[in-house]
């Protein structure tokens, strides 16, 4: 099992480099940067995530889940990861390793904060778990609904099928996806966004997914049924439109929660493809190193990140969004604040997500453990970014005012920064 699946994970590798490397470094001149090994480590490596260091505290004793006799051990799961029940997402698509327990009437339920995701779907013998380990990405768990002295999480590859594609950037990640999807639970696959991000138009969103909340006329996917006959179009069998109570499409009493949370939506859709970038960063980063002793060759794939996590390009909100109280207070209290008391987790959600544009994982694990060459060479990009000294097109829409705020709060929240930042 172990060989079929680091295979996969090396053909994965080879098949995608030359597609996306080919673009890397704006010269065909320039060697392409082979991360293949790093990838091909992905497996035999020792994980470093949060769902590992839990297993560790749970094997010395430090602590043990309690077992509930309803949701077996999501809540106190939920509480060791510190994962609000607010951020609680329904998903009705059959997209998961327990595909025939999902549908309209059963949509599994997933929760998260910016290192973990738990799903759980009534009935279902395992809990799933994806854990964000900062070197080696998205890192699959699953774990069975039995009452046990000591829970094991087993780590589960089965999951890389599709969270080492292209829609990852191919490396092991996370993805949201948005399908035309039925009563059932049945997806189009050839319909809706092949990844959504906070660029991704809003009318493309939410195909298979619950969505909760307050948002005006906004044109979006969820909360649809369509009709799938083989070989004609999908049909919708209801509009979206705001829905604020589900009790009337499913048994809610099942759930730990009745909601859906469009905010916590918005911003599952802007993290996890920010991690991917992170994460795909750092795996060329570290092959450029091995490789060349430099990473002056990653020009690409760090003007990705950096755009996006600028928010360049992100989709405008059209109608003011309304999420839950509880989720938007919980998760604007988790980020540093500058003296101001400004802090990038603060929400806009009239014409854009958050208030301020530079993306909160700036703070993250994954961030934080890039190779110091990048991470100085990121940090030297953003500041020409953020000070003017940089004019591309592209950083256009970033207003004078939004520049300087976001420079003063990363110069009063971030440690490490370069010392030019404080002249």
């Amino acid at each position: 099992m172990k060989r079929i699946i680091l295979c996969l994970i090396c053909a994965v590798a080879i098949l995608s480099m030359a597609g996306f490397a080919s673009g890397q470094t704006g010269s065909a001149s320039h060697p392409l940067v082979n991360y293949e090994l790093e990838l091909t480590n992905y497996y035999s490596a020792t994980a470093s995530d949060v769902v590992a260091r839990l297993q560790q505290r749970i094997e010395q004793g430090a602590t043990t889940l309690k077992f509930d006799p309803t949701h077996g051990y999501l809540p106190s799961l939920l509480k060791e990861l510190n994962l609000p029940l607010s951020s609680q997402l329904l998903v009705f698509s059959k997209t998961s390793l327990q595909r025939y327990h999902i549908s309209s009437h059963s949509p599994r339920a997933l929760f998260f904060n910016d290192r973990a995701y738990v799903a759980w779907i009534p009935g279902a013998p395992m809990l799933e778990m994806l854990a964000v380990d900062p070197t080696l990405g998205a890192v699959l768990y699953t774990l069975e609904q039995t009452n046990v002295a000591k829970p094991r999480f087993t780590r589960d590859n089965r999951c890389l099928e599709c969270h080492v594609t292209a829609r990852t950037l191919d490396i092991p990640g996370a993805l949201v996806r948005s399908f035309h999807t039925s009563r059932e639970g049945e997806v189009d696959l050839l319909s809706g966004a092949a990844i959504v991000s906070h660029r991704t138009p809003l009318s493309d969103r939410w195909g298979g997914w619950y969505v909760t909340g307050a948002y005006g006329s906004l044109e979006h996917r969820g909360n649809h049924f369509s009709v799938l006959t083989p070989g004609s179009a999908p049909v919708s069998e209801a509009p979206g439109g705001s829905v604020k109570d589900l009790r009337a499409l499913f048994d809610v009493s099942r759930y730990p929660q009745p909601t859906s949370d469009v905010a916590a939506l918005l911003v599952l859709e802007h993290q996890t493809h920010m991690e991917n970038l992170l994460t795909r960063l750092n795996y060329e980063a570290r092959a450029s190193l091995r490789q060349w002793g430099r990473v002056t060759y990653l020009t690409n794939i760090t003007e990705r990140v950096l755009n996006y996590l600028l928010f360049i390009d992100e989709a405008p909100i059209s109608s003011p969004i309304h999420g839950g109280s509880e989720f938007t207070q919980w998760f604007e209290q988790q980020g540093p604040r500058d003296t101001r008391g400004r802090s990038l987790r603060q929400f806009d959600l009239q014409k854009r997500v958050f208030k301020y544009p530079c993306s909160y994982l700036i703070y993250s694990e994954t961030f934080e453990q890039l190779p110091r060459e990048i991470k100085l060479h990121l940090y030297r990009r953003l500041y020409a970014v953020l000070t003017g000294e940089e004019a591309a097109p592209e950083f256009k829409p970033l207003t004078a005012d939004a520049k300087r705020a976001v420079f003063e709060i990363l110069s009063d929240t971030k440690r490490d920064l370069p010392a030019y930042w404080k002249l």
